[in-house]
């Protein structure tokens, strides 16, 4: 599917990188533990680790938020990943800047960097969402339109009682049936091959408003 497609290529890199990079500050924080001499080194590594483990679980809660995004598109879950991220970009800079060692410190900043460069894959993605959200609003609205307009040429041409006409007509509607149906199975689906019967659908329709056009011009003509 093509939403999950496009959202795995912008979240799993940045998972693995950020998941290797948090689980590298643990170990070395646990080095660091055992070979710390006093209280004071216990304390800050201990207030390390801890500060780790948080990150790690803003972390767990922005997965959370971006997939029931992709699932259900809330408002909610935008926010909350939001949130999570900032709290988890502001752990980090915490971090880096009172690293105990050198190593950890690129640890830190290093996880940082993936982080925001995360941040703006996701708005780019939320911001294409909207853009696709909008199409669909549109082709769903455009779309009644012309099934209320398909509907009103055939009752017009039954009106006629002439099957020259009618026949036609019934065409035209069954064509911008086949063009909805096309449509909304692609929308399900994300197959491949829909944008392909979608166009295939349409071309089919517009040659039986052509042939409709051509057969009723002369006739108008002729009453006129």
């Amino acid at each position: 599917m093509w939403r999950l497609t496009i959202s795995a290529r912008i979240y799993s890199g940045f998972y693995i990188l950020v998941g290797l990079t948090l689980a590298l500050a643990v170990f070395a924080l646990l080095q660091w533990s055992r070979v710390a001499a006093d209280t004071q080194s216990v304390a800050r590594t201990s207030a390390n680790l801890q500060g780790v483990l948080d990150i790690s679980r803003r972390i767990e809660a922005v997965q959370r938020a971006e997939t029931r995004y992709r699932l259900e598109g809330t408002a909610q879950a935008v926010t909350e990943q939001q949130e999570n991220t900032a709290k988890a970009r502001t752990g980090l800079n915490k971090l880096a800047t009172h690293a105990l060692t050198e190593a950890l410190r690129r640890i830190y900043v290093s996880a940082l960097n993936e982080l925001q460069a995360h941040e703006h894959s996701v708005e780019s993605y939320l911001q294409f969402s909207r853009v696709a959200a909008e199409a669909r609003a549109k082709l769903f609205s455009g779309g009644d339109a012309l099934t209320a307009a398909t509907t009103r040429l055939l009752a017009a041409a039954l009106a006629t009682h002439d099957q020259a006409v009618t026949e036609p007509a019934a065409d035209v509607q069954a064509g911008v049936l086949l063009v909805r149906v096309a449509n909304g199975r692609f929308i399900a689906t994300n197959n491949a091959e829909g944008p392909a019967t979608f166009r295939t659908n349409v071309g089919k329709a517009a040659a039986a408003v052509a042939s409709l056009e051509r057969l009723c011009g002369p006739r108008q003509a002729r009453r006129t």
